[in-house]
């Protein structure tokens, strides 16, 4: 049980009982082959070339719509869509061993739970270790850089969980430049090594890392797009599936799925995926302007990706 062999000509389909034609749901490809080949598709038609055609009535309900299918991710998320999708066919359609299908299962549900709990745990840990302890430092050598620079003429912003000091700002009366030399050596280093000194720089870096994480959210967005809201809803799992290719191995693409197998692949696949990529965003966003040192700041962008892509691992 692998992965797919590739991506074959467009699929379509078409709607004959509405008063304008509408595309049937995305068939998704349950890329349940031996390897993974790609073949270039045939190009859709633009939406500039559809709205032209729906608005001079050259589009009837018998004509088909262009709709590509979408291969499954080769990741353990993809995994566990394709294994729970084809092995929940077969026990409908009673082919091959169920022994060995919810064995399958069983081992497939273990995975996930593995992977995602993983997850959870170090992003727990992050947070509660690591981006709390960098917050807490940074922010003690901030109090005693404007303790310092204002003479004490300071007031109080926080005092949980620590005391925070801060000055009336640059044009203040009280505040001294010159006092800068004469500031504690490791108070110094300490407040020179905030990435907020360099605004550009953390910025980039800032940049980047939501990038990335909007990118697995678009990979979420389109995972639901093509198996929960476009895929048609059946009453059983023995329709879900149709072979593409009747080659013993190959490609099957998902046509329909049923209503609680569409509920199963949301709460165990797309939300979760969804909660920890969000959270992410956030602990890593703390994490790296926490960060008190610019050469440790690209090894915990690093960290983060790791902890991001586990499903690939």
């Amino acid at each position: 049980f692998g992965s797919s062999s590739g991506w074959p000509e467009p699929h379509f389909v078409a709607v004959a009982d509405r008063a304008s034609a509408f595309p049937r749901p995305a068939a998704m490809k349950a890329c349940c082959g031996t390897k993974w080949s790609r073949e270039i598709p045939k190009a859709s038609p633009s939406e500039e070339e559809c709205n032209e055609l729906v608005s001079t009535s050259k589009l009837h309900a018998d004509d088909e719509i262009i709709w590509p299918n979408v291969p499954l991710e080769p990741d353990l998320f993809g995994y566990t869509i394709c294994s729970l999708i084809r092995d929940f066919h077969h026990l409908e359609t009673c082919t091959g061993s169920r022994v060995n299908r919810y064995s399958r299962l069983l081992t497939t549900m273990t995975l996930i739970a593995v992977c995602i709990a993983t997850q959870v745990f170090l992003l727990s840990q992050v947070t509660a270790f690591v981006a709390a302890e960098g917050v807490h430092d940074i922010r003690l050598a901030y109090s005693a850089y404007e303790q310092h620079m204002y003479q004490n003429k300071t007031w109080v912003v926080s005092s949980f969980p620590t005391v925070e000091h801060r000055g009336d700002g640059v044009a203040s009366e009280h505040f001294r430049a010159g006092l800068f030399e004469a500031l504690d050596r490791d108070i110094k280093k300490a407040v020179c090594r905030i990435p907020l000194t360099q605004p550009m720089f953390i910025f980039v870096v800032l940049y980047v890392w939501t990038l990335t994480c909007s990118a697995e959210l678009r990979n979420c967005k389109e995972t639901f797009d093509s198996l929960v809201r476009q895929t048609e809803t059946c009453d059983s799992m023995a329709h879900s599936l149709v072979d593409e290719d009747d080659a013993p191995g190959g490609v099957f693409l998902v046509a329909r799925l049923t209503l609680f197998m569409k509920q199963v692949l949301f709460l165990c696949v797309i939300a979760p995926r969804v909660g920890i990529t969000c959270y992410l965003i956030w602990v890593g966003c703390r994490w790296l302007i926490a960060t008190s040192s610019f050469s440790d700041l690209i090894l915990n962008s690093v960290a983060l990706e790791f902890t991001l892509h586990l499903k690939d691992v």
